[in-house]
Parts: structure tokens; C-alpha cells; sequence
């Protein structure tokens, strides 16, 4: 997959998580996302699901060597990552899955707040769910690129502008870095 691997996008996904606020039964920012897409005949799929326990342990293990970072983890609640390899068969149906995902999103509250197509066939989306005070409680991005796969990732929690864009200086997965360009960061 280019520009990441399993374990960059896991150890990004570590960074990126936290301990829950105790917000009993619902989060707004968290979705379920089902495994939505097929992977092509031999290809990688990956996803990554991490939950409070997990991001428990990653914000201590980060709070060791970044403090600034290990406060950005403790704001957000859930963590997950989907990526799958596309084949020629099952990039229409990923496409139709993701419209559907954006249609769900918006009748439920969410700002999309980035939509690009580009001329070689590459679809990014990126909703929000805002509330009060510039706090952003989710964001949901989805990536169907060309030729290749389908990237959609959710961070819940407690999101400020500018804490997504500091991570996203520091991590090499493009599609974090567009969701903060997006968002101001």
C-alpha cells in the first residue's frame, strides 16, 4: 500500500487514541464501521479497532517520551482504521459503500466538510461531528484512491483543530494530513 504499512498505521492509530471520558452507552464521534469493502484476490486488508483498554496503555507508553502528545491521546475516545487493497471488480461497489457511509453520516448530524474527485479517479471525503467551542467530537475520512484501496478512518473524541494537526505533522499517512489541512490545522 503505498506510503504505509500495518504497523505505521497501528502505531499511528495508538497515537492517535485515548482514554475514554465515561461517556455511558453513546460517543457521538464514534461510528461502527462495519467491514465494508472486499479485498482484491490476494490483497491486504487491514483493520484496526482500538479500544479503551488498548488506548489506556498506548497514552502511557506515549506520555513517556512526548507529554504534548500523550495530552492529545487522553482527549479522544475510540480509534479505527480500515484499509483495503481494491481490484478492478471491487472499486464500484467500495464507491457505492462509501456514498453510502456519507449519506448515514449526514442524515445523522455530520458536516462533510471536504469532498474531492479528482481527475484521476481519487474520491476523499471528510465529515465532522462539531459541537461547542470549536470542538470537534469525530471526524470520519474516507479514501478511494485510483486504482489501488479504500482508506476510512474514525477518531472519536475531543478533537481541537490545531491538536489534529500536530500529529499529522508527525505521522506519514497523507490521508491524516489532508483531514487536518481540512479542518484548519
Amino acid at each position: 500500500m503505498p506510503n504505509s504499512t500495518p504497523l505505521t498505521i497501528l502505531l499511528a492509530a495508538a497515537m492517535l487514541a485515548a482514554v475514554p471520558l465515561g461517556i455511558a452507552g453513546t460517543d457521538p464521534g464514534r461510528i461502527d464501521l462495519p467491514k465494508l469493502y472486499p479485498a482484491a484476490k490476494g490483497g491486504t486488508c487491514v483493520q484496526i479497532n482500538l479500544p479503551p483498554s488498548v488506548l489506556r496503555i498506548s497514552a502511557a507508553i506515549v506520555g513517556r517520551s512526548d507529554p504534548h502528545l500523550a495530552d492529545i491521546i487522553r482527549g479522544l475516545h475510540h480509534v479505527q482504521v480500515h484499509v483495503t487493497e481494491l481490484d478492478n471488480a471491487g472499486r464500484e461497489s467500495a464507491l457505492d459503500q462509501i456514498a453510502s457511509l456519507q449519506d448515514r453520516l449526514e442524515a445523522e448530524g455530520w458536516v462533510r466538510t471536504v469532498e474531492v474527485r479528482e481527475g484521476d479517479g481519487t474520491h476523499v471525503g471528510i465529515h465532522l461531528r462539531l459541537g461547542e467551542e470549536d470542538r470537534i467530537y469525530g471526524l470520519v475520512v474516507t479514501v478511494v484512491d485510483a486504482v489501488r484501496e479504500v482508506i476510512v478512518v474514525n477518531i472519536a473524541g475531543s478533537i481541537h483543530p490545531e491538536q489534529l494537526a500536530a500529529v499529522a505533522e508527525r505521522l506519514p499517512i497523507e490521508p491524516l494530513r489532508r483531514a487536518a489541512a481540512a479542518v484548519g490545522g
